[in-house]
């Protein structure tokens, strides 16, 4: 959409041109401004690049636009790059405009979630690129002297909605076409084609209209815009089949092979239904053979239309909880940026331990071992002579709320949020039992972030702000000392009971969900979890009273946090991305538990559900995925706490090394064992 330029010399001397109709090189413009900001003059200039073929393609023949397609995945290498840019900017802009917000928002969104997944598909990249040079119109608005200019144009705003509609909407389709195998992309290839380039259109289309809109209130706006409607109608037809010829192209080697062995075998019908074409085809892929005829037959009879409305649903809720992660950061970093302003034990949150940070002399970081010591002579000292600060709440042991945790705007003030909502009382002195060395090594992991036996102010902040309102320092601490261990046992007890109801039912399923529940009870993702729960050393001794009531409520808190999550997305983890996105921000290990055994549990009334129904092979498919996908964010998660060591036996390197004259006895208790068995090394799921 915009236009190849020379982007060598100066910006202000070489501004977009539409197709040589709608922008003229001496127009006055306020992208001028650009060459005054080096951020934005970056974005342009990237964009510019990414788009330099679309001016060549039109009027020539296909082996001209097979030439500009490799032009074109060269230019994609920039595109990680143009989008964290655009994000910025668009962000910016959009705090000026507000009209432009919710089309800002959508593509803030899927774009965070591109830069998670990190989806290297041609085509999924392609479409984006048109995303990106439609909302790169919006830097027409830069420097625009009157944005309450734009509040009464109700067209504006409908062309706002149709915008954000038909992001969610682009992206969803790509969230479907990446999470299909090969094969499946191959047989119904033609059909994705279009779609994609029926999206890119509608992006180049979304483009003109905004572009034109916009005009109506620039001072370029007087400009003939009518001059570039009389060969407009005949350009966009032209740009509409070059794009389905760019698709085809951007194919991979292999798909062009499989597509070309459908077609020559009768058709993606014909080839599903003999079985000697099949086979030939799915060795040609790579792919298992087990369900695929079934799988095939579902995927050639099903509706695409009715399809993408189902997966509307799932993407509209991982854009829902990508916005509240989102949100929630924006408070963390606001925090840090805030506690960043001072120095030493000015930066901690939590009032008791940075009076301890203060006493101490402490500066950036700590040993773990000297921390713990230190704050365990503080409580000692506070409470047992009742002189730490009584909580605002009249009542001796405050209602403990299990919310999102709230994170504290001004943590400097006496009346800050975080003294308010997590005092310190003389009902947690039975915490001080395991605030000791006996404990030393799981409080140390739980706050230390990066394993390096170092705490840092900052991790100090992260690890106070997940405590549920009400929770005191001290309480919080006796919980990862010992009732994080004491959850997962649980955890461990409960999964076994459910692992045991599956095969109890697996003679009852229909005959026809035989074959399916076998495969999903076989495949690999439970032959990892078995060795999870194998490895992870079971806690033996009991807990204090109180310590086993907040940990019950706190697991259910949790559990209930995931619930919602994964019942915005279908219960439909497809990729490692879909992973980190329901856990949030925290370590995987925190999480691994009660995030397979809610897993399971749903997992679990499939299995029931497929005694009376067939049941599509999708489900359990899915279902078996959904584990791989959590092991995988669980390797990466261990190769980082382990510099990537493939041999716990030259960990040497890792960063425990610092803990522990062992490294490798150390990395092995690391999380009760969790790491001893589970598989290393790391699976690789596609």
């Amino acid at each position: 959409m915009v236009a190849s330029v020379d982007t060598s010399g100066d910006t202000s001397s070489s501004l977009p041109v539409r197709d040589g109709e709608l922008f003229v090189s001496d127009t006055p413009s306020t992208l001028i401004a650009v060459a005054e900001n080096c951020l934005m003059d970056r974005l342009v200039n990237t964009f510019r690049r990414n788009r330099s073929f679309e001016s060549n393609t039109t009027s020539k023949t296909l082996v001209d636009v097979s030439v500009q397609t490799q032009k074109f995945k060269f230019a994609l290498d920039g595109f990680a790059e143009s989008t964290k840019v655009a994000l910025d900017v668009l962000t910016a802009l959009g705090e000026i405009h507000p009209f432009m917000k919710a089309p800002v928002i959508a593509f803030k969104l899927v774009l965070t979630l591109d830069l998670k997944r990190r989806e290297n598909e041609a085509r999924v990249q392609a479409m984006k690129v048109e995303m990106n040079s439609m909302m790169a119109v919006f830097l027409e608005l830069q420097g625009h002297p009157d944005p309450s200019a734009f509040h009464a144009d109700a067209g504006l705003q409908s062309l706002m909605e149709e915008i954000e509609k038909e992001i969610r909407n682009a992206s969803s389709f790509c969230d479907y076409y990446i999470n299909k195998t090969l094969i499946k992309r191959c047989i119904k290839s033609a059909i994705y084609e279009i779609r994609f380039a029926e999206f890119a259109q509608r992006f180049y289309d979304l483009g003109v209209r905004l572009h034109r809109q916009l005009s109506m209130h620039t001072v370029w706006g007087i400009y003939d815009i009518r001059k570039g409607s009389v060969t407009l109608s005949a350009q966009l037809d032209e740009v509409r089949s070059q794009l389905r010829d760019l698709f085809t192209l951007l194919a991979s080697t292999r798909e062009r092979e499989l597509v070309s062995f459908i077609e020559s075998s009768g058709g993606a019908r014909a080839c599903v239904e003999n079985d000697v074409t099949l086979q030939e085809l799915t060795k040609r892929s790579g792919e298992g053979a087990i369900g695929q005829k079934r799988g095939l037959r579902e995927e050639l009879s099903e509706d695409l239309d009715e399809a993408l409305a189902r997966n509307l649903l799932t993407f509209q809720g991982k854009l829902d909880i990508q916005l509240n992660e989102i949100n929630l950061s924006i408070l963390r970093e606001s925090n840090r940026i805030i506690t960043a302003l001072s120095g030493g034990h000015e930066r901690i949150n939590d009032k008791d331990i940075r009076e301890v940070w203060r006493d101490m002399g402490w500066k950036s970081t700590v040993k773990a071992r000297h921390f713990v010591f230190a704050l365990r002579d503080y409580y000692h000292g506070s409470l047992r002579r009742n002189q730490q600060i009584k909580p605002r709440d009249a009542s001796p042991n405050p209602e403990l709320s299990f919310g999102l945790p709230t994170l504290p705007l001004d943590p400097f003030e006496e009346d800050s949020a975080d003294e308010i909502s997590h005092p310190t009382n003389s009902d947690d002195t039975w915490a001080l039992d395991y605030i000791n060395a006996s404990f030393l090594q799981p409080i140390a992991e739980a706050i230390d972030d990066d394993g390096s036996s170092f705490i840092t102010t900052r991790e100090i902040n992260d690890f106070t702000a997940m405590r549920p309102d009400g929770c005191s320092a001290l309480r919080w601490l006796a919980y990862w000392a010992a009732g994080w261990h004491s959850s997962v046992s649980q955890y461990v007890d409960k999964i076994y009971g459910l692992l045991k109801k599956f095969h109890l039912l697996r003679d009852k399923v229909r005959y026809e969900n035989l074959v399916l529940l076998d495969r999903y009870l076989g495949c690999h993702g439970f032959e990892r979890l078995l060795h999870l729960l194998k490895s992870t050393t079971k806690a033996t001794a009991s807990i204090h009273p109180q310590l086993a009531r907040f940990r019950d409520e706190f697991s259910a808190a949790e559990e209930e946090k995931l619930l919602e999550n994964l019942e915005k997305i279908s219960y439909n983890l497809d990729s490692t991305a879909t992973v980190k996105l329901v856990i949030g921000p925290y370590r995987i290990e925190r999480y691994i538990y009660p995030l397979i055994y809610v897993l399971l549990k749903r997992h679990l009334q499939v299995i029931q559900l497929a005694r009376l129904h067939t049941i599509n092979m999708n489900e359990f498919e899915n279902r078996g995925f959904a584990l791989l996908f959590i092991f995988h964010v669980f390797d990466y998660r261990m190769g980082e706490l382990s510099v990537h060591a493939l041999d716990l036996d030259l960990i040497s390197q890792a960063v425990f090394q610092q803990m522990d004259n062992l490294p490798k006895s150390h990395f092995e208790r690391y999380a009760f064992g969790m790491v001893r068995k589970s598989g290393i090394p790391s699976i690789t799921v596609k």
